[in-house]
């Protein structure tokens, strides 16, 4: 289940090395991660979009815009954190769970250090 390596980050947690991305859809942002030496297992988890108002404006035909700004950046500290759900939910241990979708993590991790 090998990812294709282009725009992935790498990240190490206890002695493995892992490579994610993450992609934004409408749903919000989707996490992907795997092993750099298991190449066949496989974790994803999503994000909601976070956003602050940053303003309004009236549009032409009258209707009110509300301009947001995204406050969420998925760092490695998050990623870590994924990993670590993960791994403590069997993943990497256990041949039946190749692929591990860990769904919404907004509730799992903390987004600040």
């Amino acid at each position: 289940m090998a990812l294709p390596k282009k725009r992935m980050r790498k990240i190490t947690v206890g002695t493995t090395r892992y490579a994610w991305r993450v992609k934004g859809g409408d749903e919000g942002l989707h996490l992907s991660v795997i092993p750099l030496k298991q190449q066949q297992y496989l974790l994803t988890g999503g994000f909601g979009y976070h956003s602050v108002v940053t303003g309004t404006s009236i549009a032409a035909d009258g209707q009110t815009m509300t301009h947001l700004k995204p406050t969420l950046v998925i760092t490695g500290f998050i990623v870590r954190q994924v990993i670590i759900y993960a791994l403590n939910a069997g993943w990497l241990s256990d041949a039946n769970k190749r692929i591990l979708h860990v769904g919404a993590m907004d509730d799992e991790v903390s987004f600040h250090k």
